[in-house]
């Protein structure tokens, strides 16, 4: 088999769940709450008073969970797979999401709403996408990583003017349920359907051997 045959079939193989790592990605904490919080902020501080440092501290909070989330993410990806804690996080990710329409006139409540959801939707992070990508593709990994990784910057293009409408034709806090129930439709049937991570045999069409090279960990 030539490369170029090779490198085919690594796209007709592992096409599915490269769409399917896409649309999460789009569709993940780290993309929707973190490109979608600018627009959220001049309703929010209309209805609140808070100032716009103060309600920016949440996505803050945000990056700040992800640096202690995404290790104990990585650890249960080696557990139990990436499928099924990304489908998992995708309907706890919409809860939590919505549940920052709930936000009282303490503003701590704001920032209680995005503790909860960097935990509970951590399994949305990148890692869950990259890590399954890596493992059907070899030769054409590189693309198959930066088109995965293409589906925050659809997000980052599309999202904001959905919420800047939402808001604007339902108020902050009916757009934050709408948000999350786009999110979730759009997310959980996708990854269901699409991703999954492939078998030993699989594996192997991917890298062009009878048997799964693997390192120790020290050599790693």
């Amino acid at each position: 088999m030539t490369k170029s045959s090779k490198n085919r079939r690594e796209f007709v193989h592992g096409f599915r769940p490269l769409a399917g790592a896409v649309i999460g990605a789009g569709c993940g904490l780290s993309s929707i709450s973190f490109y979608t919080h600018g627009a959220f902020i001049p309703a929010i501080a209309a209805d609140t008073g808070w100032t716009r440092g103060q309600l920016q501290l949440g996505v803050t909070i945000m990056i700040l969970m992800a640096v202690v989330t995404a290790p104990v993410v990585g650890l249960l990806v080696d557990r139990f797979g990436a499928r099924r804690i990304a489908l998992t996080s995708i309907p706890l990710y919409g809860i939590t999401l919505a549940g920052l329409s709930l936000a009282t006139d303490s503003i701590w409540t704001y920032y209680l709403g995005w503790i909860v959801m960097a935990l509970l939707s951590a399994g949305t992070l990148p890692i869950i996408w990259t890590r399954v990508v890596t493992s059907w593709f070899h030769d054409y990994r590189g693309i198959a990583l930066g088109i995965t990784l293409a589906g925050t910057g659809i997000a980052a293009t599309l999202a904001p003017s959905l919420v800047l409408q939402l808001t604007a034709e339902h108020g902050w806090r009916v757009a934050y349920v709408l948000l999350a129930l786009i999110v979730t439709v759009i997310a959980l049937p996708s990854v269901f359907l699409l991703f999954r991570e492939p078998v030993a045999s699989e594996t192997n069409v991917q890298s062009g051997s009878s048997a799964v090279d693997g390192k120790s960990l020290r050599e790693a």
